[in-house]
């Protein structure tokens, strides 16, 4: 059977097996499969360099983002102000990576009463993060 492979320059036919074809086909198939899904789902920076300033965005006070600490710098005092017992359960499930269901079995509680606390001191950070901690 003859297959027509393309190159830059040109299209050449081989006679070639109707498995190899098949084979062939599917590669060809699934590399332009790969190639739409790059071209509609990917943005090249490269793409918009013509277009100029015009349409970007220049913000003067771009410095200022930047001179406030970042959320990660104010968390660790956020979480020195919870009481001692939710500090402990903070660093059992982020750090130790416990399961909830564990600590509260060794608790005595349900999961549920765990997934409250965890919310009590997520209002907590939050007002904590809030107010500058």
């Amino acid at each position: 059977m003859k297959y027509k492979y393309h190159t830059v320059i040109e299209t050449l036919s081989v006679d070639i097996d109707e498995e190899w074809i098949n084979i062939l086909e599917d590669m060809d198939r699934e590399i332009e499969n790969n190639d739409h899904t790059e071209r509609r789902h990917c943005f090249h920076i490269e793409a918009n360099t013509y277009e100029g300033p015009e349409y970007g965005y220049i913000d003067q006070n771009i410095e200022a983002l930047f001179e406030e600490p970042s959320l990660a710098e104010r968390l660790p005092a956020a979480i020195a102000k919870l009481q001692p017992q939710q500090q402990v359960l903070i660093n059992r499930i982020f750090v130790k990576k416990e399961k909830k269901k564990d600590i509260a079995s060794e608790e005595g509680v349900s999961p549920a009463a765990i997934t409250d606390r965890l919310k009590k001191i997520y209002k907590a950070l939050e007002k904590n993060l809030k107010t500058g901690a």
